[in-house]
């Protein structure tokens, strides 16, 4: 798989290969109480958004409401792209893609905005390092252990930030640079 092949897929596809890619996660990964419900991710963004700085503000509730189809297929497509540059998840994207290209018969249901913004939370988690050989090679640092709805809290402030400018600005995020 490589970038065509996201490039390739419709906003749908996009989307029902997230919600594969999150069906699809090792329950090793979650520390707490399982893999959460995506009403157990909603009521913890409706927590924490009252103390959100202005664009990450914005960027959540874009993310919330219907429209936007540029800017949430560009997220859809950067969180897939994140989660396939880590090795340990590559094959569960690559499954989540194939699966998102078969023909389905019940539409993408609207809770599944709060598995999106889980995913890009756990997305922005990522980390990357030098290896220490000297062959240049980048080496995951993360540590594949996440308490989700702490993942999410942690995130949220930093949504805006944590997403490329290019993504933020078909949000009409305000705080562009970087």
């Amino acid at each position: 798989m490589d970038q065509a092949d996201l490039d390739s897929l419709s906003p749908e596809e996009l989307h029902r290969a997230m919600l594969a890619l999150y069906d699809s996660l090792p329950a090793s990964i979650w520390q707490t109480d399982g893999k959460p419900t995506p009403l157990r991710v909603q009521k913890t963004v409706e927590r924490y958004a009252k103390e959100l700085p202005a664009d990450s503000l914005e960027v959540l509730n874009a993310l919330q409401v219907s429209g936007n189809t540029s800017a949430k297929t560009a997220t859809a497509r950067w969180v897939l792209q994140k989660f396939y540059e880590e090795p340990a998840f590559a094959p569960l994207v690559e499954d989540a893609v194939a699966a998102s290209k078969q023909a389905h018969m019940s539409p993408i249901p609207p809770e599944a905005v709060y598995i999106g913004i889980a995913l890009v939370t756990m997305a922005f988690r990522f980390r990357r390092t030098r290896t220490d050989d000297g062959s240049g090679k980048v080496a995951s640092s993360s540590e594949w252990s996440f308490d989700p709805l702490t993942a999410v809290k942690e995130g949220l402030p930093v949504l805006a930030e944590s997403l490329p400018r290019a993504i933020r600005s078909l949000f009409g995020a305000k705080n562009t640079s970087g």
